[in-house]
């Protein structure tokens, strides 16, 4: 499951440059974005460094495969947000990216309803995962460094959880 998280952080406004690269349309606010690959059972397996939230979720995805860095098994299915839609090109094994059905019409159909409930009902435990890093992360007046490495530890606890607790 692939999910993005946006950090805020305080605007630079002494460089109208990074004033404008810091902005998120996320969260209408400056921040830096982070995008994590986590298993069903909630363990953390990729993420990328943090970027600044001007880039787009699928921009970043595909700088980041451009690099070789997105092997997954073949046959491997990525869900995500509809966000993430047509990004096979960006793995390596080209893993299909199964994300919920778009609004086309006034109302969704019962197949498209069906669709919906099984790729949210599996999507759950990525959102879980970031739930824990909003709560620590909720002080604003935390810096962006501080945030973001609060939250590789976040990850890095969920990457091994057979080893001690680093706490």
């Amino acid at each position: 499951m692939i999910d993005g998280k946006d950090f805020l952080c305080q605007t630079v406004r002494t460089n109208k440059h990074l004033n404008c690269a810091q902005s998120s349309n996320k969260v209408n606010h400056s921040a830096f974005r982070v995008l994590t690959w986590s298993l069903p059972c909630g363990a953390v397996i990729k993420r990328t460094p943090a970027f600044f939230g001007r880039a787009s979720e699928k921009a970043i995805l595909r700088a980041w495969g451009s690099l070789g860095r997105l092997k997954f098994p073949k046959g491997w299915c990525i869900l995500g947000d509809k966000g993430f839609d047509n990004a096979a090109g960006s793995y390596t094994n080209y893993n299909t990216a199964l994300h919920p059905s778009f609004l086309t019409n006034k109302r969704f159909s019962r197949n498209q309803v069906n669709h919906n409930v099984r790729i949210c009902a599996k999507r759950y435990t990525c959102e879980v995962v970031y739930s824990a890093s909003r709560r620590i992360c909720s002080c604003y007046y935390l810096s962006a460094s501080a945030k973001v490495n609060i939250y590789k530890q976040v990850c890095y606890r969920l990457e091994s959880p057979c080893e001690s607790d680093p706490w």
